[in-house]
């Protein structure tokens, strides 16, 4: 089954999530537990149904699969009597062209080594093929290159829990309003997701809340949705690009095989297919707004195009129908806009109230502090901006009476985050970083709670992209 990325899974895993699909499927499957933090380290898990994400800052490369356990192969399995002629010697075992293929497509990097040649499971009418790190197995009338996937995750999960590397922590997600209940609590959101669909606004991230400017608003992972009694859709867009800052290049003159939006004369932006295709299905320009970029060149085949209302990106490695995506503008611009007016059931800005919590009381007993970081980009050019982010919780708690710093090991230089939310989170985004590709730009977060008690946490991204 196809899982959205950011479904259930922890900020920490979600781009070595996203990467790890196969026929338009994301191979781990589902999650089966929240975040798992190594006791007294910084080496953090997630399990998922068929094999488990790791992040392990002290070796190279910090994230990869565990491997499975030894006692997964059941003893009922033999060996292939007739070998089919398209299989193929990988090292010293026999794999069936399709498992080969899946195994040039991910490799040892995430997969392993095989451990064995491709097995037959006479109980089950089935091939099976084990690697270090997953397993995976297709019926003998499955379709040419159709692969499923053993749960070997969710089986070593249901032996070892969190066991194994501690206790088990309550999963980060992209910060959402208090107010928000998680369900449809308003017309403002049936209208958004009914005409717009999920998959395209993202996340809901807020509940309604007055703007600045008196219009109801929304904020999803990917855009900004605020009422509009003079659109015919009776809901607009935010031009996030625009208020976060996004530059604007220079305009162009028309490139042959791509299509040509005109701004000022004979000049504009050119578009290439995929992206004039996915906003022609997605209401035109009248809702992605003009463009305010060239075609981005990040590497790897991966191009970037902004607009006025929200930034596309292409990744011709992902199924069709994910090759071209929103990028999640909405988790940074939610954490510079102020959404204490969410309220639902308001009827006019006058109307809405917010309660600030209560101080966190000084403990008696100083409960454990953890503390989660991240950025919103793990690639990212020397022209774009870097948006940083941090939870701390106090026990099972949302700690939000703390002071945080950003500091630059390598330079020296360090920025203060401002006030936490009600769920403990603060953000800071920072103007561009000037570096040459293939730069790693390690970064640490340290807070002070409020009774003095102090952590710090490390981290890393890679400047990447750059013409």
């Amino acid at each position: 089954m196809s899982v959205p990325v950011y479904s259930d899974v922890t900020p920490r895993f979600r781009e070595a999530y996203g990467i790890l699909q196969w026929e338009g499927e994301y191979i781990l499957g589902e999650s089966v537990s929240s975040l798992c933090k190594t006791p007294d380290t910084e080496v953090e898990r997630q399990y998922f149904e068929n094999g488990v994400l790791v992040y392990n800052p002290y070796v190279s490369p910090h994230y990869y699969l565990d491997t499975l356990d030894n006692n997964l192969i059941p003893g009922h399995v033999v060996p292939l009597k007739n070998v089919p002629t398209s299989a193929r010697l990988v090292g010293d075992w026999i794999l069936l062209n399709e498992f080969v293929s899946l195994y040039e497509e991910h490799g040892e990097r995430w997969l392993g080594e095989p451990t064995t040649s491709t097995l037959w499971n006479p109980q089950l009418e089935r091939y099976e093929q084990y690697f270090e790190n997953m397993a995976a197995f297709r019926y003998e009338g499955d379709p040419p290159d159709r692969v499923r996937f053993l749960p070997a995750g969710e089986m070593k999960y249901s032996l070892t829990g969190c066991g194994e590397v501690g206790l088990e922590n309550p999963l980060v997600s992209p910060p959402v309003d208090p107010s928000y209940s998680g369900e449809l609590d308003s017309n403002l959101a049936k209208v958004a997701e009914s005409r717009l669909g999920s998959s395209f606004v993202g996340l809901q991230l807020t509940g309604d809340f007055w703007a600045d400017d008196g219009k109801k608003e929304l904020i999803y992972e990917n855009v900004a949705i605020y009422a509009d009694e003079s659109s015919p859709m009776g809901i607009s867009l935010r031009p996030l690009p625009v208020i976060l800052g996004y530059p604007t290049d220079s305009l162009e003159t028309p490139q042959e095989g791509m299509y040509f939006r005109a701004i000022s004369g004979e000049q504009g932006y050119n578009i290439p297919g995929y992206f004039n295709s996915f906003i022609s299905l997605h209401s035109g320009h009248e809702l992605a707004g003009e463009p305010i970029s060239r075609l981005q060149d990040l590497g790897n085949s991966i191009t970037q195009q902004c607009f006025e209302n929200y930034c596309l990106r292409y990744d011709p490695k992902l199924s069709p129908r994910e090759q071209v995506s929103l990028l999640p503008l909405g988790i940074e611009y939610k954490g510079s806009v102020d959404t204490s007016g969410s309220s639902p059931s308001s009827t006019s800005p006058s109307s809405s109230t917010s309660s600030a919590p209560s101080p966190t009381p000084l403990p008696t007993q100083t409960p454990a502090l953890e503390m989660f970081i991240w950025v919103l980009y793990s690639q990212i050019t020397s022209v774009q901006s870097q948006m940083f982010g941090v939870c701390v919780q106090a026990g099972d708690d949302a700690l939000y009476e703390y002071s945080a710093r950003l500091l630059f090991p390598s330079d020296g230089n360090n920025f203060s985050f401002p006030s936490p939310d009600d769920k403990g989170c603060a953000y800071v985004k920072l103007p561009p970083i000037e570096k040459s590709n293939g730069t790693l730009i390690e970064y640490q977060v340290c807070i002070t709670s409020s009774w003095g008690e102090r952590l710090c946490a490390n981290d890393n991204f890679l400047i990447w992209g750059n013409p």
